[in-house]
C-alpha cells in the first residue's frame, strides 16, 4: 500500500470545492463530532454516522484510489485492537462485552480517519493555511497545526527517502529493512528534522510570518450559501446529540 501525503491536498473535485475555505474546514470540524458523539453500539448510532460520513465523501468526491488507500489505513491501524478480545473475556466479560471494547475503537477510528483526510482533500495547503486563518481561531493555535501537518508530512518524507536509499543499497523489502529504518532514525533522520525545522523556524522569524495578516475582501466573505453548507453540516451532530441523549433517558428509566 502506497499512501502518501502529498496525495491528500486538493484531491476532492466535489461541488465542496465552489465554497471558502474556512467554510470546507468549518464543515469538515462540525461533522468530525458526530463519529464521537454518536453512540456506535446501536443501530441509530452507526446509522447516523455511515450515513454522515457518505454524504460528506459524496459532496466532496475524493478520488477513489484515496478513499480505498484511506480504509486500507484504517484497517491496518485499528484491526489489532479485536485481539484484546481474549484477554478481555477472561476478566468475566461475556464475548459480546468484551467485543464492544474493540468495535468502539475500531469504528470510531475508522470513521474519523475518513473524515479527516476527505476534508483535507478539499483544501490545498496554501487553502488550509488561509482557511484556518480566516476561522475565529488564535494565530498560535493555527500555526501550531499548520506546524504540525507540514512536520508530519516532511518526517514521512525523510522516512520514505530512508527506506529508498536502503533498497538501493540492495536491503530486501519487509522486517529487515523496517529495523534498519529504526536504528537509523537517531542518527539520520532525527538530526535531519531537527535542522529542518530551525531552518523553517528562523526563515518564519525573518519573514515576521507570525506577525502575517489576512485582510477580507469581497472574495473571501462568507455568502448565503456558505453559511447554508455550515448548517447542514451541524445538522447530523444536533442528531448525533439527540440521538444519544435519547438513549441516556431510555436506559435511566429501566
Amino acid at each position: 500500500m502506497n499512501f502518501s501525503f502529498n496525495n491528500i491536498f486538493g484531491a476532492a473535485t466535489g461541488p465542496v470545492i465552489r465554497f471558502l475555505p474556512q467554510t470546507r474546514l468549518a464543515a469538515g470540524c462540525l461533522i468530525f463530532p458526530v463519529c464521537i458523539v454518536a453512540k456506535v453500539d446501536t443501530p441509530a448510532g452507526i446509522a447516523i454516522s455511515l450515513v454522515t460520513l457518505t454524504g460528506w465523501i459524496l459532496f466532496c468526491r475524493p478520488s477513489s484510489q484515496l478513499v480505498v488507500k484511506t480504509a486500507a489505513l484504517g484497517l491496518v491501524m485499528f484491526l489489532p485492537f479485536f485481539l484484546l478480545t481474549p484477554l478481555l473475556s477472561n476478566f468475566g466479560d461475556t464475548c459480546e462485552r468484551s467485543m464492544l471494547i474493540p468495535w468502539r475503537v475500531f469504528f470510531r477510528g475508522m470513521m474519523t480517519l475518513m473524515t479527516t483526510v476527505v476534508t483535507l482533500s478539499t483544501l490545498r495547503f496554501s487553502e488550509l493555511h488561509t482557511g484556518l486563518q480566516r476561522l475565529p481561531v488564535p494565530n498560535m493555535v493555527a500555526h501550531i497545526v499548520l506546524q504540525i501537518i507540514h512536520q508530519t508530512i516532511f518526517m514521512y518524507q525523510e522516512s520514505v527517502s530512508i527506506a529508498n536509499a536502503l533498497k538501493l543499497r540492495g536491503a530486501t523489502s519487509g522486517l529487515r529493512i523496517g529495523i534498519q529504518v529504526i536504528s537509523m532514525l537517531p542518527q539520520v533522520w532525527l538530526p535531519r528534522v531537527i535542522h529542518r525545522a530551525e531552518r523553517i523556524a528562523m526563515a518564519m522569524e525573518i519573514r515576521g510570518y507570525t506577525y502575517t495578516e489576512f485582510h477580507d475582501d469581497d472574495a473571501s466573505r462568507s455568502s448565503v450559501k456558505d453559511f447554508l453548507l455550515i448548517g447542514i453540516a451541524a445538522f447530523p451532530l444536533l442528531i448525533a446529540i439527540i440521538s444519544r441523549q435519547a438513549n441516556i433517558c431510555t436506559i435511566s428509566q429501566f
